[in-house]
């Protein structure tokens, strides 16, 4: 069994558009991990019959996401919120909750061209796990969606991924950005040392207190 547990502990925000393959990275990471994964899409499932991805709805379900991750928090383990994050003032509300609760936060943007991303959110497959809580959008709602992208702060700390790529691959670049935030605070007199220079580039550098087992 693999474990990720860290000091600080970690909170993980996927960004992306519909599509881009959030649920697809989030649910395997979490898997592989043993984390709690906080999915807007089954919030939207449970609170919607027939949803608009209007503003207003948006409100609703990251008022939900923040109440669950709240909780979630008391536990001082790693979290997976799997939601898109493209606006700048969603991302910045849970990055103040996240400061509050002594989390630090880590987003993943999941990076797939337009035209496959749209395809994608127009064919959704219940019976595919990554589908199985999610609606599909017509081109105008999916290019209205994805016009309120705003770029993450050049301060947060942020991972960029395809959504293209197999889990695999995800999943170790996520590991080595990882490695590279708690490398930075290893303390004065001990710089950091680059992810591609370890013996072992699958797993992030731990410090007393942290444990990373497999």
């Amino acid at each position: 069994m693999k474990q990720l547990q860290l000091t600080p502990p970690l909170l993980i925000l996927t960004m992306g558009y519909p599509g881009s393959g959030k649920t697809y990275f989030a649910r395997q990471f979490a898997d592989e991990y043993k984390l709690a994964r906080i999915s807007e899409d089954r919030i939207r499932f449970e609170l919607f019959e027939k949803p608009t991805f209007a503003a207003e709805e948006f409100e609703i379900i990251q008022r939900m996401g923040m109440y669950m991750v709240e909780q979630l928090m008391q536990t001082k383990q790693t979290i997976v919120y799997d939601g898109m994050f493209l606006q700048t003032h969603e991302r910045l509300q849970v990055q103040q909750l996240a400061k509050q609760n002594g989390y630090r936060v880590l987003i993943v943007w999941l990076q797939t061209d337009i035209e496959t991303s749209a395809q994608r959110a127009n064919q959704r497959d219940r019976r595919n796990p990554d589908s199985k809580y999610s609606f599909s959008l017509d081109r105008q709602t999916f290019d209205a969606v994805r016009s309120t992208l705003q770029r993450p702060h050049e301060k947060d700390s942020v991972v960029v991924i395809s959504g293209k790529h197999a889990n695999k691959s995800q999943c170790l670049t996520v590991l080595r950005k990882i490695t590279t935030v708690y490398s930075e605070n290893l303390g004065k007199g001990r710089p950091a040392t680059p992810a591609h220079s370890r013996a072992s580039t699958d797993r992030p550098n731990v410090r007393p207190g942290q444990r990373f087992v497999q």
